[in-house]
């Protein structure tokens, strides 16, 4: 099954993990509009996310717990609004 993520939004928690951050270098190929990671760096750094910032500008970085999705929500905007 193939996903056509292009002009898509996406929300990754997590992003900034091992695993994370090869998702997020992944997604950047597919163009979406708007990628947004969500990590409290507990165990991750921002540095896992080079590459993508590098090829993906627009890349969205919150250092947010995901089990608050209030805090989440205000911040992210019309990705949320969307979602929800």
């Amino acid at each position: 099954m193939e996903y056509n993520l292009k002009n898509k939004s996406i929300m990754v928690t997590g992003g900034a993990g091992f695993i994370g951050s090869h998702l997020v270098d992944r997604l950047v190929k597919e163009k979406p509009s708007n990628l947004v990671v969500v990590d409290n760096f507990f165990l991750s750094k921002e540095s896992n996310l080079t590459e993508a910032k590098t090829n993906y500008p627009k890349l969205k970085i919150f250092n947010q717990d995901v089990g608050n999705l209030f805090g989440i929500c205000p911040k992210c905007g019309e990705l949320c609004k969307r979602s929800t």
